[in-house]
């Protein structure tokens, strides 16, 4: 029999996943409307992106793997004082 950590391990990385897939493909399409318009930033509050979370560790962690994945495909990035998310190309 595996050990409980083990499954709680297993779906948690499941669920992460599932949830950068979803904010990638959510960023991308809103990256594309942006640009479609000849803007090259787009601003977003990093609270939008973290919906799901149940605790500051879950939060910061799916930050890092938004944060990977932006400056992965080329994008900058920063938060500004009031918590929006300002990704530019």
């Amino acid at each position: 029999m595996i050990n409980a950590n083990v499954a709680v391990a297993k779906s948690q990385q499941f669920n992460r996943n599932c949830w950068l897939e979803s904010a990638e493909r959510k960023l991308s399409g809103k990256i594309l409307d942006v640009a479609a318009t000849g803007v090259r930033e787009y601003s977003i509050s990093f609270k939008d992106l973290i919906i799901g979370a149940e605790n500051l560790e879950e939060a910061g962690e799916m930050l890092t793997f938004l944060c990977k994945s932006l400056t992965k495909a080329g994008y900058t990035h920063k938060i500004t004082p009031n918590g929006t998310l300002i990704i530019t190309w």
